[in-house]
């Protein structure tokens, strides 16, 4: 499986909008492709948010983000997103293969 991870900070009282604009990017991306997500909350730091994304294989991804990019309502949720970040420099965005997963 192909595997994106976003990690960012949030400013404190945008958690509620970050939810909602989530939700709504969420329902564009199932439009298009097939995928699962987490999005994670530290419990270090309040502000720090990390998302997880499991594709079926990059190939896969790379289709289906082209579509999505197009999308006008994507594009403003975009917008949305990076005004509530606490800064737009600190976010990272990496790639992985999943080699291994265990269910208990």
């Amino acid at each position: 499986m192909f595997v994106k991870v976003y990690k960012y900070r949030i400013k404190p009282d945008r958690e509620q909008e970050y939810v909602e604009i989530q939700k709504a990017a969420e329902s564009i991306y199932e439009r298009f492709v097939d995928k699962q997500s987490v999005h994670l909350k530290s419990k270090e730091d309040d502000s720090t948010w990390m998302e997880i994304h499991w594709y079926k294989d990059e190939p896969t991804y790379d289709q289906a983000v082209q579509l999505i990019n197009e999308q006008e309502e994507l594009q403003q949720l975009y917008r949305e997103f990076m005004d509530i970040l606490v800064s737009e420099e600190n976010v990272l965005e990496e790639n992985y293969l999943q080699v291994l997963r265990s269910r208990s």
